[in-house]
């Protein structure tokens, strides 16, 4: 009879002490929940709601690099590494990966006519206004080339061009760039 009394007491107050340990516990194994959920749900797309660039050549703005089509690019308005292209999100993503596809185009004549970004530094700045930079290099191809970019509560990505494939008289154009969040 003690030992039926003792449970309906001692049960409870551990499963009370649990959910605290698990509720005040949250801060230190939050990102478990963030990783498992990563690697088991498919990520959605995330489309930056602001897009500029620090210099557009004639008829290639920077939001042609976001608007979903490959057949339109973005290029800065001179030859050569050094312009950034920016965007913005309305409020703090969980950025999980990134998809950029070079060049002008994904046909092999026109990838060809116009430079290409060898190098880029994707630089994230999240909610808090920290910055982390994170450096990609990509294949001199036409098409999509995915990277990963695991960053939280990110309100904006600038990307700079470092290097440049050939042919170093024109400006380097990036096609596409889509985010992709957790869900």
């Amino acid at each position: 009879m003690r030992v039926r009394r003792r449970r309906r007491v001692v049960v409870p107050l551990l499963v009370a002490a649990l959910l605290a340990a698990l509720w005040f516990g949250r801060p230190l194994y939050g990102g478990a929940f963030d990783f498992v959920r990563d690697h088991t749900t498919d990520p959605e797309a995330a489309p930056p709601t602001g897009k500029s660039a620090s210099s557009e050549a004639p008829g290639m703005p920077a939001a042609a690099a976001f608007d979903g089509v490959s057949n339109r690019a973005w290029a800065p308005g001179e030859p050569g590494p050094g312009a950034e292209l920016v965007a913005t999100f309305d409020h703090p993503v969980r950025l999980l990966k990134v998809i950029v596809s070079p060049g002008t185009s994904g046909k092999p004549e026109d990838f060809l006519a116009h430079g290409r970004p060898e190098r880029l530094t994707f630089r994230v700045v999240g909610a808090d206004g920290k910055e982390s930079d994170v450096a990609i290099r990509l294949r001199d191809q036409p098409g999509p080339q995915t990277f990963d970019l695991r960053h939280t509560d990110v309100r904006e990505v600038r990307i700079r061009i470092d290097s440049v494939y050939a042919p170093a008289d024109q400006p380097p154009a990036i096609a596409e760039v889509e985010f992709f969040r957790g869900r």
